[in-house]
């Protein structure tokens, strides 16, 4: 089901949306030690969080560096949503999901200009 209500938030209010159910979450039991190639999951985790809460302390404002990081955290999260499943592959995906918001708003703000 598509819920229109939800295209019209901004990218930022998506994101902060998501971010408060995520930050609730727990880090998927059993992957605390595991890398899928050179990515460990836990660090992973950290630096995605860690610029996604940055980014909503900033209003949603980013410095070219963090929304390169932004790029390089989407290709390694790509690349483990392809290995893992159950309630990893969920949590690993609702990261994704605001990573990709995040750098789709910094494309069509791109764009506008």
């Amino acid at each position: 089901m598509n819920d229109c209500r939800h295209s019209e938030l901004s990218a930022y209010e998506q994101v902060a949306a998501s971010y408060s159910t995520f930050a609730c979450r727990p880090f998927p039991a059993g992957y605390a030690c595991v890398a899928i190639g050179e990515i460990d999951l836990i660090m992973l985790d950290h630096r995605t969080a860690g610029l996604i809460s940055h980014f909503m302390g900033n209003d949603g404002s980013l410095r070219t560096d963090q929304l390169a990081m932004f790029d390089v955290l989407n290709e390694e999260l790509k690349t483990v949503l392809q290995t893992i499943g159950d309630d990893a592959h969920d949590y690993f995906a609702q990261l994704h999901e605001m990573v990709k918001l995040i750098l789709d708003d910094d494309a069509r703000s791109k764009d506008a200009k």
